[in-house]
């Protein structure tokens, strides 16, 4: 009976010694020592002017996410981060079309340069987010 029990006993300490192993983290390295961060659409930064509200709103969200995580830091700058996390909103399509006109000082103030332009967008209609490495030459990897 002693040795039955020993056994069960045994079983049940190497079961928890195995479920433990298992759960280590299993994130890579980068997200785990990165402190700095930047939050771009996949389209562009929230500064280009070709970038659609949603994905200028998605860019915000996150940052008030993690902002609000205390996790990492939000750098204003691009090649201040280690990590850049990529966002659009989901969509199906969308489009966007704008125009102007412009005078010179050549023409005496009339206007003489006209300019349209139209962009469209199609997509999937889920949500993304990616996170990837900032590499030093500027371009992204990932998504890790």
């Amino acid at each position: 009976m002693r040795t039955l029990l020993l056994g069960i006993t045994l079983l049940s300490f190497g079961f928890v010694v195995a479920q433990a192993a298992k759960s280590k983290d299993t994130l890579p390295p980068i997200l785990l020592n990165s402190h700095f961060v930047y939050v771009e659409a996949l389209d562009g930064d929230q500064f280009d002017p070709h970038l659609i509200v949603e994905d200028r709103q998605a860019i915000a969200d996150v940052q008030t996410a993690i902002l609000n995580w205390k996790r990492y830091v939000v750098t204003v700058k691009r090649k201040d981060a280690e990590l850049i996390f990529v966002v659009r909103k989901g969509r199906i399509a969308s489009a966007q079309v704008g125009g102007g006109v412009g005078g010179g000082s050549e023409s005496g103030g009339r206007p003489d340069v006209f300019h349209a332009g139209a962009s469209a967008d199609l997509g999937g209609p889920d949500d993304l987010l990616e996170v990837c490495i900032l590499n030093p030459d500027g371009s992204r990897t990932g998504p890790v």
